[in-house]
Parts: C-alpha cells; structure tokens; sequence
C-alpha cells in the first residue's frame, strides 16, 4: 500500500512540475502546426486552439491544352434544374481566386439585383459588364518565376493604374511581379494602396504582409477550412498572420456599402470518406435562392452558377473563358478533383426612404380629363407603386392601385364632380424591397369643365394625413332674368333715349355672356321703370 502512495505522490508531483513549468500535452504542443497533407494543404492549430486546414489555391491560368476547351451548350435540357442568368464569365484576371469572386460580385451588380454600388466605374454605363475582354485588354507576362501568363483585367478582381480611368498605382503595381512569384513589387520602395478590390480584400498576390509563412505568391488565395467537413464561418482565427479569401470577399461588400449576412468555407459531403459536409441539395438551394456559389477543386477556384439533375451536373464558369461548363457534383473538373465550397450571402439591399409628394398640392381643386401625379424619387429606386382612393384610410374605393416606372404618372378619373380623393406613394428598388408609404394628401376633382377660382388652402392633421379640405363655394346658378313684355308697336320716331337705356342695353349684353349678379340687379332696376 505505501509502494502505491509512493507512485500516486511522485505522479501528483510531476504533475505540478509541468504546471509549474508551462509543459504543454504533446497532442496541443503546435510543433505539428503546418504539418502538410498534400500539395496544397496544410494542418494548423490556430491560437483559439481549433485544428484548422490552410489551402493555398495556386490561381491556375488556364492550361495550354484547356484554353480552347469547349463549352456547355445549353440547349433546353437544364429545364430539370436551373441557370442563373446575368452572371459575369470573365477569363483569368491575376488569379482564380479573386475572378471567381469578381463575377459573383458582378452578378450582384445587375440592375435587375440592386447591389448597384459593387462596380461604379465608366465602362458599360456603370453597370459591370459581362465579359470582361469587351472592355479591357489583356496583359501578357514572362515566365520568371513559373510559366508565362496572359492576363485578362477587371477592376473589380486587381484594380491597375490607368486600367478603367485609374490615375494611381492599385493591386497589380503594388503587389504582382509574374505568376507564382514571392515577394511584392512594393516592398522597400513605396507605400501600398488602400485595398479597394476583391484581390486586395482576399489577400490575393500578397506576400510581405503575411510572411514567408501564410504568404500568398502571385496568383495564390488561402483558404480556410474546419476539420470533419464542417462549415467554418467568416474565419478570423489566424488573422494577422494569414487572410482567408472567404472573409475578404465579406470585406469587399462592406466596402462598397452592403452588409452580409454570412459567409463560410465548407468541405463537400463525402470528402476523405467522411459522411459530412455540403450536399448537392444545398448547392441547389443555393442556386434556387438566387446566390452563386465558389466551386473548389485541386489547385482551382470556379463560380457555381447552376444545375441539372440529370446526372447531378453543376453549371459552371471556369475562369478560362466567357462560356458555361459543367461537371458532376463531386467529380472532377479536366482532372482536379471537386473538394469544397465559398457560400456568400449579402444582406438584402436596405428598402428606399418613402417618397416626398410634389403635386396635385394637398387640397386643391383638379380640373381636366386627367390628373397627373408626382413625387420625388428617393435613391435606389427604381419603381413605385401610385394609390389612389376616396377612402382616406384606402380600405376601399380604390380607383388606381398600380406600379409606375417614373416618378410621374397620368390617371383618368371617372368620379363625379367635386369628388374628394386620396393619393399616396411607395418607392421599391431592383432587389424586390418597398418603402412604407409616403404622406397622404388629398384633392378635389372638380370634373373636366369646372372653373376655378380659389384653391382652399392646404390643411394637415397628426400623423402625416391630410384633413379633407374645406368645401369650395357652390358654382352659382344661372342667373335668371325676367324681362316685362314689349308692346310689338314700332317705337315712334324722334323717340328719345336717356343714358340709362344705354347702359341698360350694355348690361343686357353682358349679361348674356357673364351672367354676373350686377347685371341681374340692373335688369330688375329696368323691369321696374317699364312698370
């Protein structure tokens, strides 16, 4: 018994030795940190204590044999799936990486989805274009430290001086030299730019800032990726020291303006034999939501844009050119291998600010066949939605209820006259979102023959609704005029008249056409002579 004392009191001390000493159990010790599991994947532990895997994507140009490589027609049979239209197809610009991130950045940029701010540049009216070689040139570049490139260039992947009206030095001055190259054209000469594209954002190129360690050599984006095949959301885990690309594209969007709602890196279901990860049928929600998804295989980054359940087939654009391919959900692409996912899901694009009502003024009286209304038009939006009821709450008696493409709209009115009406209006963007109501006002429609004198003046109440305007004055009848009758006996000659027959005889006349109440009182005062 005291030889197992002896035992547990030497263990006990041993123990506070290490505690005291800062001994770390070997199975936390990071001497196993960067351990590399293939070409372009490594093992590390990061300061949180989580096991983590970097995967350097090397940015591959597009292969000689594959440059010409034909193309996914789309001929009907995706009818079983689906293909998300107005998605930029842009060739190899500076890195797979950051291209893939472009053209989903791109897409966003389409009128028809609001995120109007992602490109602001003067090429295609402001709106990204679609194909990048249609409005910038391609840059050749030696093979100094690898095999020679041709780039193509969008200043949304590497801006560059005096690419797209640019007067100062961007991503591809600061940071590239050649592809595959360590080490920054920068370094030791000036300062760098302010990041103000996906490259910058993502880490693309970038070498100094992250060492010899996590540096990215030309070309090159990390990703970061959770063991067991879990998502592993907006990581920040390794920051300073290494920069994952799917939290540099969160980066950019809030760049430009718009928040994301989320964004991880995930390894697809099955990987290394594991019964976890992305499914097929998430990929398809995704693509069902309307939101492309980053498509990783072996050494390369592409961008999801679609699918056929035929086969399990996703619709891609590669980076190598403008087209659409496809490949097998968990295949391989030309050889590299199907591996992971970048999920990004930008925020909804906040709702315009309710309009500012211009005219019919509030109160007043509208005469004519019809009345146009206007209001101002609050920035981000792109249509409107015109009410128009007798029912100043607009329950019901709703005469026009429709969108509008302008901040101007006709409508012909079929009430009565000096009919009350009640107007008010909504503002809605390109992503589907509307503001709450504008103000209510009101106007009296007095009919299309109606003559107007004075408009009551405009009258508010709490709340931002309009109190129903006084009542004009009731239009006066038709004077009615009685006449005493003439004898039909010819006047006798040398009859003379006085100046008030005159004047009785010019107001007769103008009482014919202006009907005024003067002229009545006159009539009677000549009714009453001729008695």
């Amino acid at each position: 018994m005291s030889g197992i004392w002896r035992k547990a009191s030497a263990a006990v001390f041993l123990c506070a030795v290490m505690v005291l000493s800062g001994f770390v159990p070997a199975q936390r010790v990071l001497a196993a940190d960067g351990e590399r599991i293939d070409q372009y994947t490594t093992r590390h532990i990061d300061p949180q204590g989580n096991v983590v895997y970097r995967v350097n994507v090397p940015g591959s140009p597009p292969p000689a044999a594959l440059q010409q490589g034909a193309a996914t027609e789309l001929t009907g049979s995706e009818v079983a799936g689906n293909v998300l239209t107005g998605v930029p197809a842009f060739n190899w610009c500076y890195g797979c990486s950051a291209t893939a991130a472009a053209m989903l950045a791109g897409y966003y940029d389409q009128p028809e989805r609001g995120y109007s701010n992602i490109y602001t540049g003067p090429a295609n009216g402001g709106v990204c274009p679609l194909n990048n070689e249609a409005w910038w040139s391609d840059m050749a570049y030696p093979a100094v430290c690898a095999q020679a490139v041709t780039c193509g260039n969008c200043p949304l992947v590497a801006t560059r001086n005096a690419l797209d009206g640019r007067g100062a030095r961007g991503s591809v001055d600061d940071y590239w030299q050649a592809y595959n190259c360590a080490g920054d054209a920068y370094a030791g000469h000036w300062v760098e730019h302010p990041a103000d594209c996906l490259a910058d954002f993502m880490g693309t190129s970038q070498w100094v800032k992250y060492g010899s360690g996590f540096g990215n050599p030309d070309g090159s984006t990390s990703f970061w990726f959770a063991g067991g095949n879990a998502p592993l959301y907006d990581y920040t885990g390794m920051e300073p020291l290494s920069r994952d690309g799917g939290h540099g594209i969160r980066l950019f969007f809030q760049s430009r303006g718009y928040s994301v709602t989320g964004n991880y890196n995930q390894r697809i279901y099955g990987f290394n034999g594991i019964p976890a990860g992305f499914t097929y049928d998430r990929y398809k929600a995704e693509i069902d939501a309307g939101r492309p998804v980053i498509i990783h295989v072996t050494g390369h980054t592409m961008l999801g844009v679609g699918y056929n359940n035929s086969g399990n087939l996703i619709y891609i654009h590669d980076t190598w050119d403008h087209a659409v391919h496809s490949m097998a959900w968990g295949g391989a692409y030309h050889g590299m291998q199907h591996r992971g996912v970048t999920v990004v899901l930008p925020a909804p694009v906040p709702a315009p600010a309710a309009p500012t009502l211009l005219s019919p003024d509030n109160g007043a009286i509208v005469t004519g066949l019809s009345v146009t209304f206007q209001w101002s038009a609050p920035p981000g939006a792109v249509r409107y939605r015109l009410e128009v009821s007798s029912d100043p709450l607009f329950g019901g008696g709703q005469v026009y209820n429709a969108v509008a493409g302008s901040a101007s709209q006709s409508v012909i009115l079929s009430g009565g006259s000096r009919s009350t009406y009640y107007w008010r209006v909504y503002a809605g963007n390109a992503a589907g979102g509307w503001s709450g109501p504008s103000q209510v006002w009101s106007f009296i429609y007095a009919g299309p023959g109606y003559l107007i004198g004075t408009s009551p003046a405009p009258s508010s109440s709490a709340g931002g609704v309009a109190a129903p305007a006084p009542a004009p004055p009731a239009p006066l009848p038709p004077p009615v005029v009685q006449v005493a009758e003439r004898t039909a006996t010819a006047e006798a000659p040398g009859t003379r008249h006085t100046a008030d027959d005159v004047i009785l005889a010019f107001s007769i006349a103008l009482l014919a056409v202006a009907g005024t109440l003067g002229t009545v009182m006159l009539g009677r005062r000549r009714q009453q002579r001729l008695f």
